[in-house]
This record gives structure tokens, sequence and C-alpha cells, in this order.
């Protein structure tokens, strides 16, 4: 599942279309795990804002969650290190790691 992230921009722009401004419900997603609960992202301008779910099992996402594309990158530019486990999800530092993995992972 490598993911060619060699032009982040391009990736950021492929996934702020694919989810529009009406968004769309997914599942996390992890190496380990597989999938996860689900959220909810949509395209705002420049940024992405993950939220609750209305399909179950939902993340406990209490307020929206904006991501901007410096958060997108930093994660990005991981991503391939964390699928053969040269890193851990918790060694890349933010609030919204596991759900930039999983639009990645979903959306890429």
């Amino acid at each position: 599942m490598q993911k060619d992230l060699a032009d982040k921009t391009k990736a950021w722009d492929t996934i702020l279309g694919s989810l529009g401004n009406k968004g769309k419900d997914m599942r996390t997603w992890s190496k380990r795990d597989g999938d996860g609960n689900y959220f909810h992202a949509e395209s705002s301008g420049k940024i992405i804002i993950f939220s609750q779910s209305k399909e179950t099992p939902p993340c406990k996402i209490d307020f929206p969650r904006p991501i901007t594309y410096e958060d997108f990158e930093r994660v990005a530019n991981m991503f391939n290190q964390y699928l053969t486990r040269e890193v851990k999800r918790k060694d890349v530092k933010g609030w919204n790691t596991s759900y930039i993995i999983s639009l990645i992972a979903r959306l890429l």
C-alpha cells in the first residue's frame, strides 16, 4: 500500500477534491488494526475539517478539528515509514495523525 507522496501538494489537492464541501464518512485505518471507527472529513477552502460521523461505530470527536497543509505534510513525510513500521503513529506529534493517515490510505 505504499503511496507516492513525492509531490505532497498534489496529494493534498487530490484529497481536498475527493472530499469536496459535502465531505465523506470513512473509517480510520491503521497498519496494526485495519479498519476502525467512522469519522467525517470535508474540505473548506484549503483546510480539512474532521468531525463526528453519523455512521456507527463513530469516533469520538467532540468538536470540529481543522487541519492545514502543514499538518498533512508532517504526516505524509512519514507515511511510508509508518507502513514499514520504521516509525510508529505516536512518533509523529499531532492530535489528528490517525485521521490524516486514514485520508492518505483511503483517498490516494
